[in-house]
């Protein structure tokens, strides 16, 4: 298990990806979730965010790639033309 930070520490050394997660005075009062932000080079994201989808997964007893889960996504408006080809 891990303490305060640890789990995004580690995931941040092991992956080179800087993560960051809002507080509560950076996170728009209707919002109840904080936002987690990543940078770092493409492949350095990329991993940051398996290992947190994978810990989310666990969290839920979601321990094989079979099992129906779920992830919420969160992406910049200017993205969505991408994403949907549009």
């Amino acid at each position: 298990t891990y303490n305060n930070g640890e789990l995004l520490r580690d995931l941040s050394d092991r992956t080179g990806a800087m993560i960051d997660v809002s507080g509560e005075r950076d996170t728009p009062k209707r919002l109840s979730d904080r936002i987690v932000t990543m940078s770092g080079l493409a492949e350095q994201k990329e991993g940051a965010c398996l290992g947190i989808v994978e810990k989310l997964r666990r969290l839920r007893d979601l321990h094989h790639p079979e099992e129906v889960g779920y992830f919420v996504l969160v992406v910049p408006a200017a993205a969505i033309p991408v994403l949907v080809g549009a």
